[in-house]
């Protein structure tokens, strides 16, 4: 049964996200909120590219209760808000995996803002063996 987001009160230290939003981790966090952290992968991002974790153990969307979903997604979107004009992407997507599986590389909740640009353009995707040097600023 999916639970509130106020109801999973726990972090896990074995878990990479649990630990980038705890600050025990090192990342390139752009966005720091009451209920999510995002930050900008090091490998492979396009530009704008951010993924948000929740700050608390929650291993994915359906784990959330709808008022938690919708919480979680507001705070997404004011920092997608802020952004938009400078970003100046013809498209944005925000993708979150629904349920995790055994191939879930880290049974944390990720929702992912992913800017599409055209073919060739060169704030596309990096090549995945350097790493990204694409920081936005804070908002």
């Amino acid at each position: 049964m999916p639970q509130s987001l106020n109801a999973h009160t726990d972090t896990d230290p074995d878990c990479v996200h649990c630990n980038i939003a705890n600050d025990a981790r090192r990342a390139n966090v752009v966005h720091r909120g009451p209920l999510a952290v995002g930050y900008v992968p090091a490998v492979g991002s396009a530009l704008g590219h951010t993924v948000f974790v929740p700050r608390l153990h929650v291993p994915d969307l359906l784990a959330l209760g709808l008022d938690s979903a919708v919480a979680l997604h507001r705070e997404i979107l004011g920092y997608v808000a802020g952004l938009r004009g400078r970003l100046r992407a013809p498209r944005l997507n925000l993708l979150a995996a629904a349920w995790a599986d055994d191939t879930d590389e880290h049974g944390h909740l990720e929702i992912h803002l992913a800017p599409r640009w055209p073919a060739g353009d060169p704030r596309g995707p990096a090549d995945a063996a350097e790493p990204a040097d694409r920081s936005l600023p804070r908002l």
